[in-house]
């Protein structure tokens, strides 16, 4: 692992410039929230507008300014063509559909990749004025107070939330309706908001007990891991295996107690059943439990 390669006052060098570059271009985009003109469409379902633009040259160029050797990753720009150790991948508005319908839920992220390893994460939310933090040397921070995830060892009592990506319409994608629908019926809930970075940030601030989804982005998924690891969490793959923020595969994020009961589920294997509940605390409803009969 090259992160004994870094001090912390260099990941805190680093951290600080992101997240000044982060809460500026939010700041920014902000103004035009649920406001935005020239929407183009990357997709039948996939926008951009000119805020998603303006955040990510703000940003590039804050970095650019401090760090000119390192190499940058863009969602609307793509990837420089500089050779470096050091890699800011940056999505300016994860979250572009809400922001457009001005539904308020999407986040500003940017993290930074060492020797194939994200070593930092910095996610700021504008509506909230939210700015969570995190990097190898130090832990997951909201406002810069200290985050966890949630102590939640069970699939019964867990909230859990996802998404769909924006090939889910062409088919060159899973659609995720099979696995959306094993855990409803295992877990309290299954949230759906729009901002996968923002869904890991709430898994590390112990808002929910897991987050998984399909086809992600590096930019998708880089700033948002780290801090929920630093948090106490759990990132990988449906394997198992750690995450590779460039497979495209699905990825599983958990407060860790549940992790292995979480994907078991997600692939139908095991999951919650009445019996595991005390009678006098089931629900009288009917429930058509997920296979399996533990937790």
């Amino acid at each position: 692992m090259p992160t004994h390669l870094l001090s912390s006052k260099d990941l805190d060098r680093f951290l600080n410039v992101a997240a000044r570059a982060a809460v500026r271009a939010g700041t920014a985009a902000h103004k035009r929230f649920g406001k935005a003109r020239n929407i183009k469409r990357k997709g039948a379902i996939d926008l951009v507008t000119e805020a998603d633009k303006a955040a990510e040259k703000l940003i590039r160029a804050a970095i650019e300014k401090k760090f000119p050797h390192h190499s940058f990753y863009g969602e609307e720009s793509g990837r420089d063509l500089r050779t470096s150790e050091f890699v800011w991948v940056v999505d300016p508005i994860d979250g572009t559909t809400n922001f457009v319908h001005g539904y308020p839920f999407y986040a500003v992220s940017i993290g930074l990749v060492f020797q194939g390893e994200t070593v930092l994460g910095c996610v700021y939310e504008p509506l909230t004025k939210s700015l969570y933090t995190a990097h190898t040397k130090a832990s997951s921070k909201k406002n810069g107070r200290v985050i966890h995830v949630s102590r939640t060892a069970r699939l019964i009592d867990s909230l859990m939330i996802t998404g769909f990506y924006y090939n889910v319409m062409d088919n060159t994608g899973y659609d995720n309706m099979l696995e959306f629908n094993r855990i409803v019926k295992c877990t309290q809930g299954v949230r759906r908001d729009g901002s996968a970075v923002l869904d890991l940030c709430r898994v590390a601030e112990g808002a929910v007990e897991g987050f998984w989804e399909y086809s992600l982005a590096p930019w998708d998924v880089c700033a948002g891991g780290i801090i929920v690891q630093k948090a106490g969490g759990t990132v990988s793959g449906l394997d198992g295996k750690p995450y590779d923020i460039h497979s495209r595969k699905c990825i599983v994020a958990s407060n860790g107690r549940v992790h292995g009961k979480f994907i078991r589920a997600l692939k139908g294997r095991s999951a919650w059943h009445p019996s595991s509940v005390p009678s006098g605390k089931r629900p009288s409803v009917n429930i058509i439990p997920c296979a399996g009969t533990r937790t």
